[in-house]
């Protein structure tokens, strides 16, 4: 081999490993990208439903037309991030358990959702019946069983987010 040879050669495997490297590297941090894309969706989720508590127990519910419309679209948005997070193709076997198994977060989001889109039709306990709601104790207890119902939602979500970090 001539010198001239050995330099093409040279050239040419230096130019094929930079050019490995940058697809490699390139893949690497789409990867990453879309992790940290997955992992702010499933925060997301944590967020929206404190969110949906502190609408749903909001006394303006019935009348204010702003504080219902925030509660509809943060139902959607819990919604179409939760399909997003159970439609990936690589969901670990402990995400399948815990959106699917026991704790079947899969239907208490469901669930959640179904009873915040009731609350603002006005079928759940004759919310937003003809006259405003009072404070009562009625309504104290729905407050407590809101609460309740998102407090446990959050901690499962908290646990999702864990586990997609």
């Amino acid at each position: 081999m001539t010198i001239k040879s050995q330099y093409i050669f040279a050239l040419l495997l230096t130019a094929t490993a930079v050019s490995l490297s940058f697809f490699i590297i390139n893949d690497l941090l789409s990867d990453q990208r879309q992790d940290a894309e997955i992992i702010n969706i499933a925060g997301q989720q944590r967020m929206l439903s404190q969110r949906i508590a502190l609408l749903k127990i909001d006394a303006s519910l019935c009348t204010n037309t702003q504080t219902r419309s925030y509660l509809a679209s943060s139902l959607d948005k819990l919604e179409s991030n939760h399909t997003k997070l159970i439609a990936l193709d690589n969901l670990s076997v402990a995400h399948k358990d815990l959106y699917f198994g026991d704790i079947n977060l899969n239907s208490a989001v469901n669930a959640y959702v179904k009873s915040g889109r009731a609350q603002l039709t006005g079928t759940s306990n004759g919310v937003c019946s003809t006259t405003p709601p009072r404070v009562s104790s009625t309504s104290a207890t729905a407050s407590s069983s809101i609460i309740a119902e998102s407090t446990e939602l959050l901690k499962h979500l908290d646990k999702a987010v864990t586990l997609f970090e």
